[in-house]
């Protein structure tokens, strides 16, 4: 595999970007691998409830916003606490080279394990601090970008009342629901979201689905109308071969519950048992 600098961190030539940090890290010679797992691991230990991913296209630890970003280059491994972590810890840091909010670990010497530990920790309990600083709106938005379905307030006054506010994600209605049986209601609740996203989603395909009984008419829709569209197909794949050579449209699906029908293929003319799922890629 050849490898070039790009932006200064290694690439695999073939790509423009990292989809997960275990895919990062691979894309390195085995030697870097090793100090980039060691620097992973020693992160995660000091902060286990952390999120993995990737950000500025950087292995980044996620914890009520990013906590610390690494990454590899020619003769060294950055390391990103943000500025606030390199000025809690200039002193210890003061023989490395580096700059605001980042910090340069010669690739030729052991990474300061012990000193990265104090960073993250110091990291995280900055977040958390921060993070209890914000205002409710902020907080229910963070969750909601999560994907968190149900977000439960209760205050002073709820308490006395005995009941609890619920919000749903997929509606944004707000549910005012009492304490007692609350465990029962949100089950249900949960059960009646995931029905509702799910018949969302299926109305929505089915709505896209267009069924043609012709060349001309199947031509037409996938150049105006676009989605899937329902035809009936020979069975060959050379037909397939054909269609998707004049039209860039290929079988996307046959239905597990096909309905059975006799029919002629809109191509070739010869007699089909059942429609298939036409599409283009985009």
């Amino acid at each position: 595999m050849n490898t070039v600098w790009k932006r200064g961190i290694f690439m695999d030539d073939r790509k423009s970007g990292f989809n997960s940090i275990d895919e990062y890290i691979s894309n390195f010679p085995e030697d870097i691998q090793k100090i980039l797992g060691e620097l992973r691991a020693a992160i995660k230990k000091a902060a286990p409830e952390a999120e993995e991913k990737i950000s500025y296209q950087m292995p980044t630890f996620f914890l009520k916003g990013n906590l610390v970003h690494f990454a590899a280059y020619k003769n060294h491994i950055g390391f990103y606490p943000t500025p606030s972590g390199i000025q809690a810890f200039q002193d210890e840091l003061s023989m490395y080279e580096g700059a605001k909010g980042s910090v340069q670990f010669p690739i030729s010497k052991p990474l300061p394990m012990k000193l990265i530990s104090k960073i993250v920790k110091f990291r995280v309990v900055e977040n958390l601090k921060n993070a209890e600083n914000q205002r409710p709106g902020w907080k229910f938005a963070e969750y909601e970008m999560k994907g968190v379905p149900v977000r439960i307030a209760i205050g002073a006054r709820d308490i006395e009342n005995n009941v609890v506010e619920l919000a749903r994600r997929d509606t944004r209605e707000k549910l005012s629901v009492s304490l007692n049986g609350l465990e029962d209601h949100i089950a249900n609740l949960l059960d009646e979201i995931q029905m509702s996203i799910f018949n969302k989603a299926q109305d929505f395909r089915n709505q896209h689905i267009t069924e043609v009984n012709s060349w001309e008419e199947f031509v037409k829709t996938l150049d105006e109308k676009g989605g899937f569209v329902s035809a009936h197909w020979d069975g060959t794949p050379e037909t397939e071969e054909k269609i998707k050579t004049q039209t860039k449209a290929t079988i996307r699906c046959i239905p597990l519950n096909n309905k059975q029908e006799s029919g002629i293929c809109i191509l070739s003319g010869n007699e089909s048992k059942e429609r298939v799922l036409f599409a283009r890629a985009y």
